[in-house]
């Protein structure tokens, strides 16, 4: 099984993120939200996850530097970066510091659960690549 945690500043989008998706049966143990970068940032180290799922503008640290230090750690992270805004500039940041994707908020339910399957999907094949 792998492991997720969330990162948004807004509580409620991310109470509702965490509780609409069929974690394990999408074989991924949720391992927590957080409400800012820095937040999100000891709750990695701790956790050591496979998949990242945060907002781009959150305070002390915003959801591309958390990427990157995410990738510093482990580079087969799959990072999934969500956002209020529909500005082309934070989604081109968002896939050269190694999102896999990059959602606009209201995020949709459906949308969102099939690219956490990718995710693991993904993982599942580097896995096996690596004999794993």
């Amino acid at each position: 099984m792998y492991k997720a945690i969330l990162c948004d500043d807004d509580e409620i989008i991310s109470r509702g993120l965490s509780l609409c998706v069929p974690w394990e049966a999408l074989g991924i143990e949720f391992c927590g939200c957080r409400n800012n970068g820095l937040e999100a940032k000891q709750l990695l180290n701790e956790v050591q996850p496979d998949i990242l799922i945060c907002d781009i503008c959150m305070p002390f640290m915003d959801g591309l530097q958390l990427t990157e230090y995410a990738k510093s750690v482990n580079p087969d992270i799959k990072v999934i970066i969500f956002s209020g805004y529909d500005d082309f500039c934070f989604a081109q940041k968002a896939i050269r510091v190694g999102a896999m994707d990059y959602l606009l908020k209201p995020v949709n339910e459906m949308e969102f659960r099939a690219l956490l399957k990718r995710a693991t999907e993904e993982l599942d094949r580097a896995n096996a690549r690596s004999g794993l």
